[in-house]
């Protein structure tokens, strides 16, 4: 391109004048192009004069020739004649009189033609297009004159095709020498401005969508990035767009005719609705001076299928907008839409950035919007609509109705954020003011809290409604309360007997709310798990959460574990879909409890971690406790007991802990004590949980199998008779005897408390169930046991077997290794063992951790001391890290001065009993057995 521009300067150097002539869109470069050759001109010793077009100008005879003239060398004569000549005739303000210079113009021209005498000449004129026609006639004269005059002139215009030129113009740039038609840059042009030379890869595709070839945005692009980078500021995966970039917008819209900004303003508020006809009514203007402005935006780049081909562009526009003529487009655009027919969210979003309501019909587009943008997942926009229609709703009765739509939104998403709009209608729920399906949002707002006396009067005024409609109501807030506190018909706060219970006469989803209620005292019938199942089917926008919790946590414990599975994760994926962060706080704390029945550990504390984080605390309120069970269990599991203690010191509302959630909240404290040697702790957690559980009436082993867990604790303070008086009740009781995991646990822990001709049966019948139930930690716990009854009874092969079987199932659960559970815990005694005596801190640790300690202190190694006692490797070095941990030593020959001698006589047996065959023999062994 630029070669061309040479020959033609070489030729006129040489006499023979030339006529180069670049065309191009808005911004296309032109300028650039021009100031280049005006260089190459300026470097061959050619005097250079430059002019641009301006539009204010227009109408101002020879008005682009003075500038010319006043930007000419000062050694110019000739040019300071032509200057003196029309001097008075450049703009002075609003009021100025413009002279007729045409007179000038012959006298103009021949001093011009007279400079070719002395020097070459070269014309640069940018902007053609609004050049006065004096200077056009000047330029003509010139220009039928170049054959024999040593002059080049490059002249510049703006591309459009749609208009006819002026005759003047026309005939200046019929047949030019040169032409030089400026498109718009390529992918790899745009990307090599953006980056510079040896600059950072730049994302090509984001580039040229920001810019769509234009010079002018690439340029600009190029220096928002080399400031980014010059900041210091970490760039990220895309293409910087800052304030350059936006000022070149904002000139491509503005500097070349007047219609392309309020056209630009019209596509950038329409959006996807922008077309010619729609912008020209926005506009109130006709459709064909729209359409010219859309070619000229579509040719330079900014424009693609009369939308801003990137969403900076059209937000540079919008944000030029004053506050006044924003509000007043985006009102007249949502009158326009609205007439047409759009969607309800497209006028609704109007309206909303207008924040002004035009009339009623506004008000219903408002209400509208919010259900389908709820439907969407958008919570934001449903609030948004809201809470405009509220502020601007003049009747009380439908303002109220707006409130409540806000509080059923923030329930979706941060239940804490309802409690504004609840204040206002405390009144009207005490008074009975509300419909039973409006009072119930404010009720659950007061469950959730801990408020139940609060809740009493308007859970019984809704309970007397008879309404066929209002029926689903009563059942959901019936399931509310039983999931926050159980079932308990003597609590001076629950209504009595069946008053929150809905006529059997209602719909069908009503019956499957009612069906699942007994859930806690009664445990699960067929009929109760297809009710689970129609409820969990049903559409997420239209279900509480807690009876999605209750309809699956029925699966849960009923051991339908996969279909549990299959419902909570696509619960879970629908609200993720929709925005709807209770739901999938609430389904995370059931994910974790199925994580945690299975034995997965690691999962069950990463979506419990994850549910605890997305509410508040203040949002959680009471149902705190359910994150914060799974997390101590599921820590406590993996041998992590700091972290475990961590979540205990976290403070907790005082009415938690008389909630359900308060009562598995104590349960998984039991659990915690006893795996940290407090087994008097546990014991004092783990009743008090059957004191809670039997009060509420919420007895249910899936809920919090609280006679196994005392029992064990009982176990390992040596009280054998009370443990199995609990184990034998816990087996006779309903959920007991129904659930797989529970039974087997129970039986697991009566082959502890049974002669050792009873162990094996008891062990076995236990591993049988607990695989059914996929209940892989209890699993290994059992497979533990049996090991050591094996070994006990001399089959040392088998329990060689057992033991690797049971570590593997532990470190498939991440869990650490428990201490088995039989005979080696004696009867409770009045006597002190002998570390106690000493008071030493031996009692910090469990029977198979003194084992290995007593064994490392003696001087084994790690693999001496798993021959010995029939377990890995690895599992001894994790009872060393516990070890070294309780008692305060670093290393193993510390050891020894922390076990007094006496200890070590009175476990003789363990030190003196023969290690185990060797690896050899341990093959041979298993392979004949």
């Amino acid at each position: 391109m630029l070669s061309s521009v040479e020959e033609s300067l070489e030729e006129s150097l040489r006499g023979r004048g030339r006529l180069v002539l670049a065309s191009g869109v808005i911004a296309g470069g032109k300028t650039r192009l021009l100031a280049e050759i005006s260089r190459q001109a300026d470097e061959s010793g050619a005097l250079l004069l430059t002019a641009t077009g301006v539009r204010e100008e227009h109408d101002l005879d020879l008005a682009a020739i003075c500038h010319m003239a006043a930007n000419a060398p000062a050694a110019a004569s000739a040019l300071r004649e032509i200057a003196e000549l029309a001097g008075g005739n450049t703009p002075s303000g609003p009021g100025h009189v413009r002279p007729a210079l045409d007179h000038l113009v012959p006298s103009v021209s021949a001093l011009l033609l007279e400079v070719t005498r002395e020097t070459p000449l070269v014309v640069a004129v940018d902007d053609l297009h609004f050049l006065d026609q004096a200077s056009l006639r000047v330029l003509l004269y010139l220009r039928r004159r170049l054959a024999t005059t040593p002059m080049l002139l490059v002249l510049s215009e703006w591309d459009r095709p749609g208009l006819p030129k002026r005759p003047l113009h026309a005939d200046l740039t019929r047949q030019p020498d040169r032409k030089i038609v400026l498109g718009p840059l390529s992918r790899a042009e745009v990307t090599h401005i953006v980056a510079g030379p040896g600059g950072p890869p730049t994302p090509a595709a984001d580039a040229y969508a920001l810019t769509g070839g234009n010079p002018l945005l690439a340029h600009a692009l190029a220096a928002d990035l080399r400031a980014e980078q010059g900041s210091g500021a970490a760039s990220g995966s895309h293409t910087a767009a800052g304030p350059h970039y936006r000022q070149a917008v904002l000139d491509c819209v503005s500097r070349w005719d007047p219609q392309l900004m309020p056209v630009a303003r019209a596509i950038a508020v329409l959006d996807e609705h922008a077309g010619p006809q729609l912008a020209a009514q926005l506009l109130d203007l006709q459709t064909e001076p729209v359409t010219e402005a859309l070619w000229n935006l579509t040719a330079a780049g900014l424009l693609c299928h009369h939308r801003f081909r990137h969403r900076e562009m059209a937000t540079a526009v919008l944000e030029s907008l004053p506050p006044d003529d924003a509000a007043r487009l985006h009102t007249h655009a949502a009158e326009l839409l609205y007439e047409q027919g759009a969607e309800t969210l497209d006028v609704a979003r109007h309206v909303i950035a207008s924040g002004r309501v035009p009339g009623r019909w506004a008000l219903r587009t408002l209400r509208h919007a919010a259900d389908h943008a709820l439907a969407a997942g958008d919570s934001e926009l449903a609030v948004r609509c809201l809470e405009l229609a509220m502020r601007n709703c003049e009747d009380e009765r439908e303002r109220r109705c707006y409130r409540m739509a806000l509080i059923q939104v923030a329930w979706r998403v941060n239940p804490s954020a309802a409690a504004r709009h609840l204040t206002p209608l405390q009144g009207a729920l005490r008074a009975g003011e509300l419909a039973p399906r409006d009072a119930v949002p404010l009720i659950r707002h007061l469950l959730w809290q801990g408020d139940r006396h609060t809740a009493l009067q308007p859970m019984q005024a809704i309970s007397r409604a008879t309404s066929p409609a209002d029926a689903r109501a009563v059942a959901e807030l019936k399931l509310s309360f039983d999931l926050i506190y159980g079932s308990r018909p003597t609590d001076p706060v629950h209504p009595p007997g069946d008053a929150l219970s809905p006529s059997s006469s209602g719909d069908q989803w009503t019956r499957a709310l009612t069906a699942i209620e007994p859930l806690w005292p009664q445990g699960a019938t067929e009929e109760t798990i297809r009710s689970a199942e129609y409820i969990l089917q049903g559409p997420l926008e239209d279900t509480l959460p807690e009876a999605g919790a209750v309809a699956l946590l029925t699966l849960c414990n009923t051991d339908q574990h996969k279909r549990a599975a299959f419902w909570s994760t696509s619960l879970y994926e629908e609200a993720v879909r929709r925005g709807a962060t209770t739901w999938q706080a609430i389904i995370g704390c059931v994910r974790a409890s199925l994580a945690l029945q299975r034995g997965d550990l690691v999962a069950a504390e990463a979506q419990a971690s994850a549910a605890l984080d997305m509410l508040s605390p203040q949002s959680w309120g009471v149902l705190i406790g359910f994150p914060l069970t799974h997390l101590l269990l599921a820590n406590t599991g993996m041998g992590r007991h700091d972290v475990a203690a961590e979540f205990l010191e976290r403070v907790v509302p005082e009415e938690m802990h008389d909630t359900v959630f308060g009562l598995v909240y104590l349960h998984a404290r039991g659990h915690y004590h006893l795996a940290v040697g407090l087994p008097l702790a546990a014991a004092n957690d783990f009743e008090q949980c059957g004191v809670l559980a039997k009060a509420r009436n919420i007895d249910n082993p899936s809920l919090a199998p609280w006679r196994n867990d005392l029992a064990e604790a009982l176990l390992r303070q040596g009280q054998r008779k009370k443990a199995r008086k609990l184990i034998e009740e816990q087996l006779r009781h309903p959920g007991g005897r129904l659930q797989p995991r529970t039974r087997g646990v129970s039986l697991r822990l009566l082959a502890a408390v049974g002669s050792p001709t009873e162990r094996v049966p008891h062990l076995t019948e236990s591993i049988t169930l607990l695989e059914a139930a996929d209940a892989r930690l209890e699993l290994a716990r059992a497979l533990a046991d049996l090991s050591q009854a094996h070994r006990e009874m001399g089959d040392l092969s088998q329990a060689r077997l057992l033991a690797r079987r049971a570590d593997q199932e532990a470190k498939a659960c991440h869990a650490e290794v428990l201490p088995t559970l039989h005979t080696s815990v004696p009867e409770r005694s009045h006597t002190k063992p002998a570390d106690q005596q000493d008071g030493n801190s031996m009692t910090a640790l469990s029977d198979a951790e003194r084992k290995v300690a007593m064994l490392a202190a003696l001087g084994h190694t790690n693999r001496e001391i798993g021959h010995r006692l029939f377990i890995t490797i690895s599992t001894v070095e994790q009872h060393l890290t516990r070890i070294y941990r309780k008692l305060k030593v670093r290393k193993r020959t510390d050891l020894l001065a922390k076990i007094p001698q006496p200890y070590l006589s009175e476990n003789s047996d363990v030190l003196d009993s023969p290690p185990a065959l060797s690896e050899r023999g341990r093959l041979h062994a298993s392979s004949s057995h």
